[in-house]
């Protein structure tokens, strides 16, 4: 790198874009937002966060008050919504453009040679009878019209939001302030409205995962508004690769986040207030959520309690999103603050995470800080990549497995510290925040060099120009 560039990380301006932003929303995106932010304001002139006023992705109802705001020494400024998201609506669009995917591409279609296995998470049969018992008109569907589906398209983005007009204007006005903004999130409007309007200086933090969204045709034209991407795991750029080829020759690097391995648990006397005790208990961390998966892995502990006769409690971490089974052994927290959840994480047998929607999921590191092993969902190609690469859990591919492995976890205390501590190494050696910080602001500097060569360049061929007018 040049002597420009580093010269320049010293007076960087960045500017971060999010639809959701604040100490209790615990989305993995938004929270990875939050901690890239605050650590790197240190670093930087000026870290700014553009975000909206809304708490809940289910309706975007303006919820924080509009304005300026600091958390953490970072400069957070909200703009109100322009409108709510409506769920019929937006479900309805999804569910026929979803057909549509799965009918062009054949419902018995599973491909599983090599990269096209992506195919097999969604063209199948059970899609196919789950939309049809959610939508009985589709029965009727033969193909649409291929000239409405951009139209469907775009307005699935406006039904999706979170739609702010205040903000997309601010941005415009605000662009030339900032030396590089970072959009987090690739399939939110905050995203797909403005990227465009900052040129040269769009950074574009996707966070992809397996969703037919990401088949959608309007994020191809997106993509080439992109001036470098980051991904947060090989998994992720991979699927990148495949969903849009054209990128795959851009700038782009692989980094993740940064996780705190001195992280201190406070002592068990937290167990006593919430009401756990001396009594084991597994634990999940994240939005409580069906998307999640969070239904069929309680209903799956509810059969392991049954079968096996244990003690063990369910402990969830997180909002929740839908009515909950009452059951005694399940006990729901909602969000905490950041030392509750490392208490509770420290004290549980394990981290159970049974989401296949993940891009990197910061709640496995965070376990694995903790010397915890975790128990994950084998069809989530990233999950199932932290835990052969550390040693550090556990991998099912269906409920019985799950129950096997939670057994496992109970009765075998000294493998299970083991990969716990082989989990604490593989964090330490891949997830500095000092790597990750350099890298961020190696990508800003670059943009920022770049466009003071472009500047410098435009200047002295005014000034050639000038030159040779003159001279004639």
């Amino acid at each position: 790198m040049t002597a420009m560039t580093y010269h320049l990380e010293a007076i960087l301006r960045l500017a971060f874009v999010v639809q959701r932003y604040g100490l209790e929303i615990n989305g993995g995106a938004e929270r990875l937002c939050r901690l890239l932010a605050e650590n790197l304001r240190p670093h930087c002139q000026s870290v700014t966060v553009f975000t909206t006023c809304a708490k809940d992705y289910n309706c975007w109802e303006n919820a924080y008050p509009p304005g300026r705001d600091m958390i953490a020494g970072v400069e957070v400024l909200r703009f109100p919504l322009s409108r709510q998201r409506h769920p019929t609506m937006f479900n309805a669009l999804y569910d026929v453009l979803t057909y549509n995917t799965l009918f062009s591409l054949g419902f018995n279609e599973t491909v599983v040679d090599g990269e096209s296995s992506f195919d097999a998470i969604f063209y199948s049969k059970q899609r196919q009878k789950a939309l049809l018992d959610k939508q009985p008109l589709l029965r009727h569907y033969d193909s649409l019209d291929s000239s409405l589906i951009p139209k469907l398209e775009s307005a699935w983005m406006q039904a999706q939001g979170p739609i702010s007009s205040e903000l997309n204007d601010y941005i415009e006005r605000a662009k030339d302030k900032y030396d590089a903004f970072f959009f987090v999130c690739y399939n939110y409007a905050t995203t797909f409205t403005n990227i465009h309007r900052v040129g040269p200086k769009a950074v574009l933090i996707p966070t992809f995962h397996k969703e037919v969204c990401i088949t959608f045709s309007l994020f191809q034209k997106m993509m080439e508004r992109v001036c470098h991407f980051v991904f947060l795991t090989k998994e992720e750029q991979a699927l990148a690769h495949f969903c849009f080829p054209q990128i795959k020759d851009r700038p782009q690097t692989c980094v993740a986040l940064g996780v705190e391995t001195d992280l201190k648990p406070r002592s068990r006397r937290l167990l006593d207030e919430i009401g756990l005790g001396d009594l084991p208990y597994f634990i999940y961390i994240g939005r409580v959520d069906k998307a999640k998966g969070c239904d069929s892995m309680i209903e799956s502990f509810l059969a392991y309690k049954k079968q096996y006769q244990t003690k063990a409690k369910l402990v969830l971490v997180g909002k929740i999103e839908f009515e909950l089974t009452k059951h005694p052994d399940i006990i729901a927290l909602g969000f905490v603050e950041e030392d509750v959840k490392t208490t509770l994480l420290a004290y549980s047998l394990a981290l159970i995470l049974p989401s296949v929607h993940e891009s990197l999921s910061i709640a496995v590191l965070e376990a694995f800080a903790q010397k915890k092993c975790v128990v994950v969902t084998a069809k989530s190609d990233v999950l199932k990549s932290h835990v052969v690469l550390s040693g550090g859990g556990l991998c099912y591919q269906d409920n019985e497995e799950l129950l096997q492995a939670l057994s496992q976890v109970e009765n075998e205390p000294e493998h299970v510290a083991n990969m716990g501590q082989k989990g604490f190494l593989y964090v330490q050696k891949n997830y500095s925040w000092e790597h990750v910080v350099k890298t961020y602001l190696d990508i800003a500097a670059s943009l920022a060099a770049n466009q003071k060569r472009s500047w410098w360049s435009k200047i002295q061929a005014a000034c050639s120009s000038s030159r040779h007018s003159s001279n004639s």
